[in-house]
């Protein structure tokens, strides 16, 4: 992945990467240079723990109705 060397306020070297590496989507054309923001990340995967609890078999939490008078 192609990054960008420079000195800090503190003389301290920093790596960032290339804004024009990060990509808002996901598919079998990225390449190994390009790194996905988090949108396109959760759009890819979807919630991942509803997925796992789904294989899992676990339901969600009975819920409980409490009413006043």
């Amino acid at each position: 992945m192609a990054k960008l060397k420079f000195k800090d306020e503190n003389d301290v070297f920093v790596e960032a990467e290339l804004k024009q590496n990060k990509t808002n989507t996901i598919s079998e054309n990225s390449t190994n240079n390009q790194y996905p923001s988090a949108k396109a990340v959760y759009d890819y995967v979807g919630n991942i723990e509803e997925i796992l609890d789904e294989i899992r078999g676990v339901e969600d939490e009975p819920s409980i109705e409490i009413t006043t008078n």
